[in-house]
Parts: structure tokens; C-alpha cells; sequence
């Protein structure tokens, strides 16, 4: 069980966007601090950067290693007027799967879309709010979106069967005015 309190990790948190704390053993299971503590401090990092008109509709929290119990430096960051959306499919081992998300770009905003793949059997296909298709390419990269909303896909057709495959994209979205 845990002595050191969950308000006293989170509560010396500022709005400051990088700061230090420190995760203590007592709340590490094995090699690793829990994972639902580690959110909790990044939720509580982001807030202090947000305002707090701004609601939070959801957030996902990707481990790609273990954080040991130790002094750590958490860094949040906002844009003023950005907007991002996060597609990531990952597959393992040769069963073909797809993935879709959509986005909206206000009229006056600007969108970007950034598609990156690790390999070569990988497609997107982007259709705007009537189905109309407005990219589809088997080639990653960068481009522009208008005013609008969009459903992206992304497909991976043929992994081989003991690959990890990794194609995300991300639609960020600047308001006129950011």
C-alpha cells in the first residue's frame, strides 16, 4: 500500500509548461510507476496549460516504456488556436486491418495532415462530408485540407506475419484567429 499520498504528487503541479516531481517507489508496481498515476500527472500537466473553459473529450496515454520511480520532468505544451487529431493503427503479425477517424476544419481555419507509414502496403483515403473522395494514396506525406469535415482511413492490406506495422496520421487544425 502507498504512503505517499495521491494529492501530494499532483498537488505542487503549477501551470508552468515544464516542471519536476517525483515519483516515489511506493507507488511503482515492479520496474514501473502505475501507469493510471502517470496520466493523472500528465491530465494535471496539460490542464495547467488549457483554459479551463476548455473541456477535455478525451485522451489517450501511450506507453512506450516504463517510468521508473524517480524525479521526472514533465513538459505541456498548448497553441494558442491549434487543434490536433491523432490516427494511429498498429497491427502485428499478417491480419489486414483499417482504421478511421475524422476531423473538422472550420471555415476560416486552415488544416494539415501529416500520414506516416512503416511500410509499403499501407493506403489512406480521406472523403469529405458527401463521400466525395479527396485523397487517396499509398504514398506518405503532407498536405493541405480546407473548411470542412473528413473521414480518414487508413488501410493496411498485406503486414507480414511477423512485422509490427505502424502508419498514423495527424490532422492538425489553426483557427483563423491562432
Amino acid at each position: 500500500m502507498s504512503t505517499t499520498k495521491f494529492a501530494d504528487l499532483i498537488g505542487g503541479m503549477t501551470a508552468a509548461p515544464e516542471q519536476s516531481l517525483t515519483f516515489s517507489e511506493d507507488w511503482s508496481q515492479g520496474r514501473a510507476i502505475y501507469g493510471g498515476l502517470v496520466g493523472a500527472v500528465l491530465y494535471q500537466a496539460m490542464r495547467g496549460q488549457v483554459p479551463a473553459e476548455r473541456d477535455l473529450r478525451a485522451m489517450t496515454v501511450a506507453f512506450v516504456g516504463p517510468v521508473a520511480p524517480e524525479t521526472a520532468t514533465v513538459t505541456s505544451t498548448n497553441e494558442t488556436g491549434v487543434t490536433t487529431t491523432l490516427c494511429t493503427l498498429s497491427v502485428l503479425g499478417g491480419v489486414a486491418a483499417s482504421d478511421t477517424c475524422s476531423a473538422t476544419v472550420p471555415t476560416g481555419s486552415t488544416g494539415e495532415v501529416v500520414w506516416t507509414t512503416t511500410t509499403a502496403t499501407a493506403s489512406m483515403v480521406i472523403l469529405d462530408a458527401t463521400s466525395t473522395e479527396v485523397y487517396n494514396s499509398a504514398t506518405a506525406g503532407t498536405f493541405a485540407l480546407a473548411a470542412g469535415t473528413y473521414d480518414l482511413t487508413m488501410t493496411e492490406s498485406n503486414p507480414l506475419a511477423d512485422t509490427f506495422a505502424t502508419n498514423q496520421v495527424t490532422v492538425t487544425v489553426t483557427d483563423q484567429d491562432g
